[in-house]
């Protein structure tokens, strides 16, 4: 089974989840907030549910499904949000999502991580295309409002 990677940024660290890591990923993905603003992150974020979610990761990653990463900020080494590329071989394309700590908002680091990914997918996974799908009512997804990125030929 192939790892998971580490994605080195300016200011992050894009690397796998530990399972350490699920105290903060609870704290962070039970704010209502973060809830309404994503798809697939439930309110209230139960106990257990940041463990058996960061214990899928490297299964879906060796299936070829999915890449889920840790965002972590890169100097003082603490988790502020997460990131995924769900992979779609049928069609060679992938789909970006993310989400940061309220606290962590307004400071580039989702535009940061997103361009990480973007790159590895491109570079390292062979996709084709990339796209992200956001929620009018986010504040800050306005600007993706066409997020969608196509290898140049």
């Amino acid at each position: 089974m192939r790892p998971l990677p580490t994605i080195p940024l300016d200011r992050l660290l894009l690397r796998p989840f530990r399972l350490e890591d699920a105290p903060v990923v609870q704290q962070l993905a039970g704010d209502p907030f973060i809830a309404d603003m994503t798809l697939y992150i439930p309110h209230p974020y139960g106990d257990g549910v940041a463990e058996r979610w960061i214990g899928t990761h490297a299964d879906n990653f060796a299936a070829g499904r999915s890449l889920e990463l840790a965002i972590v900020h890169k100097e003082e080494q603490y988790v502020i949000g997460a990131i995924s590329l769900g992979i779609h071989r049928n069609f060679n394309l992938g789909e970006l999502a993310y989400w940061v700590g309220r606290k962590y908002n307004n400071n580039g680091y989702c535009t940061e991580a997103a361009k990480g990914m973007i790159q590895y997918g491109f570079e390292k996974l062979d996709l084709n295309k990339i796209f992200a799908r956001y929620f009018g009512k986010n504040p800050a997804g306005s600007w993706r409002r066409s997020a969608c990125s196509t290898r140049a030929p």
